[in-house]
């Protein structure tokens, strides 16, 4: 639509000048967007990271527009000339941005055109936001000059509600800006730019969008977990301001306080991360939302000889944890065993990168221990939102291991499968002696072993039921009194139940 002249004031200071052709100055809608853009340069002229605009005037049938001169490179220029930024330097370029955004969004302007290329970063360092040709006016009712439903924006920048032709505000601008960031870490843009209008405006709206740690290993999982905020689909999801989002960066870089993480759960003193699909430390690609925003918690607990893993479940429709559902309970993991299968909300896509949460769980680790924060001493303690049955804790090398029989009465916890055994085979022998004393009426007063013989039958009828709630059947099968002779012949451990397997294998 025309070009961009470099001049000099009547002082001799130079300015760039926007050259507009006359078939576009001549358009009533292209006038309305020049006096709009110039109308929104004036009102944030007090910010010094937005171009400054001096005057408009028509010569020779042309519009001209007369502006700062910026010395230095947008954002674009600088990525192919200088490669990639460091995680460090982006953080330091995008909160500026975002300070200026914040200002412009205070002001009651929405920009909706921002990518590397109206970004320009001048030569002392500085930002400095172009562009405000299509920005939309949020203080007013008035016309912006666009009608409902129409697409305006950049390619591979826009939000999805603007690739929707929807109404938009602030939060439009803050997914660009989470383009944007994806571009100074990778070098690509998040959607491709080269394509049909159709594909791109459905890459926009359907896919998911991409991490940045897929193309660049030295992007952090907590940088791209901002980004996957920043981008969320969903308006709502995303950060609200562009200060949230800047703090969000900023916290990247801040001295970690135990349990601490950049969805902003605040456990002290425990060494855990937080899986989900969004402001998580792991975050999940879900298209179809099955896996909550924060799904789930693993955590390392240390304990004299050894240590657990431990995976909490706090989402809306639970986990599977080795075919096993999980909903708002606690699962326990020793360390040295064989690690589960775990898939977030059943979903095969949704599984758990056990070699990326031990790495993660052992930097977080070595963090704390450099702070001098000393790691929980109760190996396992209580669950999250107190379980009827808690898992009992392993003893400790230097504990005395429990007594035989010592929980064979117990109303929780798991019993050996010897103490099962051989309890059952006492029981049946005094059992089957009362009967015989019964039968054969070779004693004076048999009604003492068939009295005998009742008590004893109690026992295993309580072991039966145990077991019956630690296996989770359903409770029709406790009308059957000698239940426990059923389950003695099932295949299974007794000590095995919703919380796992015995870690020590009593």
């Amino acid at each position: 639509m025309g070009r961009i002249l470099h001049g000099y004031d009547p002082d001799g200071n130079e300015v760039a000048i926007k050259e507009i052709l006359p078939e576009y100055a001549a358009d009533v809608e292209m006038r309305f967007r020049i006096n709009k853009e110039m109308m929104f340069l004036n009102r944030l002229e007090g910010h010094k990271s937005i171009v400054k605009t001096y005057e408009s005037f028509m010569l020779l049938d042309k519009f001209y527009i007369a502006m700062e001169f910026v010395h230095g490179q947008n954002i674009e220029q600088r990525v192919k000339t200088n490669g990639v930024y460091d995680e460090k330097d982006a953080i330091r370029v995008m909160t500026e941005v975002l300070d200026v955004m914040q200002f412009v969004h205070e002001n009651e302007v929405v920009h909706r055109d921002l990518k590397p290329s109206n970004i320009m970063i001048r030569d002392n360092g500085d930002v400095c936001l172009l562009d405000f040709g299509i920005a939309k006016d949020m203080s007013s009712n008035a016309s912006n000059g666009t009608m409902a439903g129409t697409i305006i924006g950049s390619d591979g920048y826009m939000s999805p509600e603007q690739a929707q032709g929807m109404s938009l505000d602030c939060r439009s601008d803050i997914y660009s800006l989470g383009c944007v960031l994806y571009f100074m870490l990778t070098g690509q843009h998040a959607f491709p730019t080269d394509v049909p209008e159709a594909e791109m405006l459905l890459a926009i709206t359907d896919k998911p969008f991409p991490k940045a740690r897929a193309i660049n290993k030295n992007v952090s999982r907590k940088m791209d977990a901002v980004i996957q905020k920043a981008t969320d689909k969903n308006m709502a999801h995303r950060y609200q301001s562009c200060k949230e989002f800047a703090d969000a960066l900023l916290a990247i870089n801040a001295p970690n306080k135990p349990g601490t993480n950049v969805s902003g759960s605040h456990t002290q003193g425990k060494c855990y991360l937080t899986l989900g699909r969004e402001g998580c430390d792991v975050v999940f690609d879900d298209p179809n939302y099955k896996v909550s925003r924060h799904h789930a918690e693993i955590e390392l607990k240390v304990f004299t000889g050894g240590a657990f893993y431990i995976f909490r479940d706090d989402s809306s429709n639970g986990s599977l944890v080795n075919g096993n559902l999980i909903h708002h309970m606690s699962y326990h993991i020793p360390m040295e065993g064989p690690l589960p299968e775990i898939l977030l909300a059943g979903d095969p896509a949704q599984k758990v990168d056990w070699e990326e949460v031990i790495e993660m769980l052992n930097e977080r680790k070595k963090q704390m221990e450099s702070e001098t924060v000393s790691l929980p001493e109760n190996p396992v303690g209580p669950t999250k939102l107190g379980d009827p049955f808690p898992p009992v804790d392993p003893p400790l090398e230097d504990e005395e291991p429990p007594k035989m029989f010592s929980r064979i009465f117990a109303v929780s916890g798991r019993i050996r499968r010897l103490e099962y055994d051989l309890t059952i085979l006492i029981v049946y022998v005094i059992l089957i002696g009362a009967i015989t004393g019964l039968v054969l009426g070779g004693v004076k007063n048999p009604f003492i072993f068939a009295g005998l013989g009742l008590v004893a039958t109690i026992i295993p009828v309580l072991q039966g039921i145990k077991r019956c709630h630690d296996v989770n059947h359903s409770g029709w099968w406790l009308l059957i009194p000698f239940y426990s002779v059923i389950l003695f012949f099932l295949d299974g451990d007794p000590y095995r139940n919703d919380y796992g397997d015995d870690p020590k294998g009593r």
